[in-house]
């Protein structure tokens, strides 16, 4: 049989098993009703955290979790993918200064921060 020919049969299994397999994948979950304020979200994870104070943990698992319930002062701009270091925008903080001698910074803090 030549190599390049591919046989009615053959045809109709590889279509059959591409196409049931393609029926078999997970789909997308849709929204379920209206959002809503309040609840309890559930957050999956691979092992516990050790504490929820951003300042005090060592542990990337509690870093993923403070991450999501906190905002600081300001955060790294990485949609610029060409520079080494990335840019500092504001997110609490409308703007901030740096003192000349290079110790101390001053944050203007959002309205209702």
């Amino acid at each position: 049989m030549d190599a390049e020919k591919i046989g009615r049969r053959n045809f109709i299994r590889t279509t059959a098993v591409g196409a049931a397999g393609t029926l078999a994948a997970p789909r997308a979950a849709r929204a379920q009703g209206t959002p809503r304020k309040g609840g309890t979200l559930v957050y999956g994870m691979e092992g516990p955290s050790d504490i929820l104070d951003p300042q005090a943990t060592g542990c990337w698992l509690t870093y993923r979790v403070t991450f999501q319930m906190f905002e600081g002062l300001l955060a790294e701009d990485l949609t610029k993918a060409d520079v080494a270091v990335p840019p500092l925008i504001p997110r609490l903080a409308e703007s901030w200064q740096v003192s000349k001698d290079g110790l101390t910074r001053t944050f203007k803090l959002r309205k209702g921060v």
